[in-house]
């Protein structure tokens, strides 16, 4: 699970939202449900009789058991703990025997959120006369990415009776997903706080007040599979709420995501700066 966080400000004057900023900066990320990284190597020109495959793993649960297979055969090559800083690193042959086709090697262990994962890290041939190929596939990382001088712009506020509304994009921002080989897919989930104002936070404007309408960018996306949550209806929205997420089995790659805001101000709030926390949480599939 990945987080990040950016602030919405918006200053309030009497019945009309004088303007809004929100500023996106990536917060300590959290693991998600598979390590951190892991990264795997095959001795070149190499047949089922000699291979060797190397594992290395970080970011899992410290002294936590990691087993190593060969799939489909369902073969276990390594079996071990990870060290007291959940880093583990394998290196192992295959079965002299296996038949020409293609292979994955599968890693099941714990994260270091103490969580059970099971992923796919890495793909090879074994050809007709026992060669072994490194298929190049292999599962990379899932990561959040908010630029850290990326902000939120709104145009000027219009009365619709007597509302203030102020309508806005968030900023880009991007989804990468790395895992070419198990494909897991993921949710993006946004939540939003209420809006407090900065010389008393007891005056509050409820974040269901801030409508977000999720959209991609097609031409700066390259992953497949993506899904864009119902937009949340300014004054009735509801968090947290799904952003966007991307089906398992469709091909990874970049997601750039953005939305478009509308917040809605009642005549009654006095004039001041208001301040919301938004958080944006990438889970795994």
């Amino acid at each position: 699970m990945v987080k990040s966080r950016f602030r919405t400000i918006g200053a309030i004057a009497g019945a009309a939202a004088l303007g809004a900023l929100a500023v996106l900066s990536p917060a300590s990320p959290v693991s998600a449900s598979t390590p951190t990284a892991w990264s795997v190597s095959l001795t070149p020109a190499s047949t089922v009789s000699t291979v060797q495959i190397t594992t290395s793993f970080t970011g899992l649960f410290p002294n936590s058991a990691i087993q190593i297979k060969l799939m489909p055969v369902a073969i276990v090559v390594a079996d071990d703990f990870s060290s007291a800083q959940g880093e583990a690193s394998f290196t192992f042959g295959v079965p002299s025997n296996l038949q020409p086709g293609s292979y994955t090697i599968s890693a099941a262990g714990i994260t270091s959120t103490d969580s059970a994962f099971t992923a796919d890290v890495a793909a090879f041939e074994v050809g007709a006369s026992g060669s072994v190929t490194d298929s190049t596939l292999r599962d990379g990382v899932l990561s959040l990415n908010v630029p850290a001088s990326a902000a939120a712009t709104f145009g000027e506020p219009y009365l619709d009776g007597n509302i203030s509304v102020t309508d806005g994009t968030l900023g880009q921002f991007s989804v990468t997903d790395e895992r070419v080989v198990s494909r897991r897919g993921w949710i993006l989930y946004a939540s939003v706080s209420d809006f407090r104002l900065s010389t008393d936070t007891n005056v509050v404007l409820p974040a269901n007040q801030l409508g977000v309408s999720p959209a991609q960018f097609i031409p700066g996306s390259t992953a497949e599979g993506i899904v864009l949550g119902i937009p949340t209806r300014a004054g009735l929205a509801s968090y947290p709420m799904i952003f966007a997420e991307a089906t398992p089995g469709a091909s990874p790659g970049t997601t750039v995501l953005d939305a478009n805001l509308k917040l809605l101000s009642p005549p009654y709030l006095p004039v001041g700066t208001y301040t919301s926390t938004v958080t944006l949480t990438l889970v795994s599939k």
